[in-house]
């Protein structure tokens, strides 16, 4: 579709469809009024699996290929797909984990325009993947420049699915208009993950029973 809806249903991550025999489907539903989808949850759950469904399916679609989903799903037709995802540490030119990341989001902040009044009511035609912005510095300080990334993101009318232990950003999704949480689940009993995506409810991190 061109209004900018990501309706998976029971998706799966093609990749793990390759190297496993059974994996775990999960239904995605993003909407026309949603823009940012803030996944949360152990390390481990399938939080970055998640994310890269949407971005794979993305291009997946533009290229005609087929989506392993049910056949009810909807994906959305995206121009442009920035993604910043793992550890971009460069001594050679002086990059930190955390500056690297910081000048990734300068340069995708820089290439877009201030929206017009026009822009800010047409659908999203950009998708933004962001795991764990803004980490590897002062906790408090991280969640406020990656709540104010995720806002500014938003006004620039993109879609945005991003994974964070950040409680601020979650607590962000469950107040804001077009924000939205969701949560990958963990067997605390068994101290496993069970790779089940919850829409609507964010996660815990379960560190301390995952280090026990």
């Amino acid at each position: 579709n061109e209004s900018g809806r990501v309706i998976l249903k029971q998706a799966r991550h093609p990749l793990l469809l390759l190297a496993k025999d059974e994996v775990v489907a999960n239904d995605i539903d993003l909407d026309e009024t949603i823009r940012v989808l803030v996944i949360s949850g152990p390390n481990t759950g399938g939080k970055t699996v998640t994310l890269k469904i949407v971005g794979l399916f993305a291009l997946m679609v533009r290229a005609g290929l087929h989506l392993p989903c049910a056949p009810e799903s909807e994906m959305a037709l995206f121009t442009d797909l920035y993604a910043d995802i793992g550890d971009a540490q460069d001594l050679s030119r002086d990059l930190s984990s955390f500056s690297a990341h910081m000048t990734q989001m300068i340069r995708l902040l820089s290439e877009r325009a201030a929206p017009s009044e026009t822009d800010a009511l047409a659908p999203p035609r950009s998708l933004v993947l962001l795991d764990e912005p803004v980490t590897s510095t002062d906790p408090q300080e991280g969640a406020a420049l990656a709540e104010a990334l995720l806002c500014r993101l938003a006004e620039l009318n993109m879609k945005v699915v991003v994974t964070t232990h950040y409680g601020a950003l979650k607590e962000l999704a469950q107040t804001t208009a077009g924000f939205v949480n969701a949560s990958v689940e963990f067997d605390v009993e068994q101290l496993a993950p069970t790779y089940r995506l919850f829409m609507g409810i964010p996660g815990g991190s379960s560190a301390l029973e995952i280090a026990v």
